[in-house]
């Protein structure tokens, strides 16, 4: 009733899909960006990394920081993006990742900046 009467704006309905339900990291808008860091992952820091439900994403629970480390980020970026309705891009990702490893523990991302692009 208060979301119809414009009092609340917020609606339990996706404005991307007009479905309902928490789903912000299984759709296909956001799967592009989440699919290319569990490619990152198992390209150079865990080879037999595989996430396909996205389960480490959300509770890292990865037994590598680093790895944890660049799925929290990109939980961080898809959730952030989705909230300003903005479009997901691979290298403002890497921008904020870069950011973010400014200050962080070294042994938390030990090796990860020289990995990136």
């Amino acid at each position: 009733m208060r979301n119809k009467m414009r009092i609340d704006t917020e609606s339990p309905i996706c404005s991307l899909c007009r479905d309902a339900g928490p789903h912000l990291y299984s759709l296909r808008e956001n799967d592009r960006v989440s699919s290319m860091v569990r490619t990152f992952i198992s390209l150079h820091l865990d080879h037999s990394y595989q996430d396909p439900q996205r389960y480490k994403l959300i509770t890292l629970t990865h037994s590598d920081s680093r790895v944890n480390f660049l799925n929290a980020v990109c939980a961080w970026y898809i959730s952030k993006s989705f909230q300003n309705k903005k479009q997901l891009v691979w290298e403002v990702f890497l921008k904020h990742l870069k950011m973010f490893l400014i200050g962080e523990k070294r042994n938390s991302v030990a090796g990860l900046r020289e990995l990136l692009p």
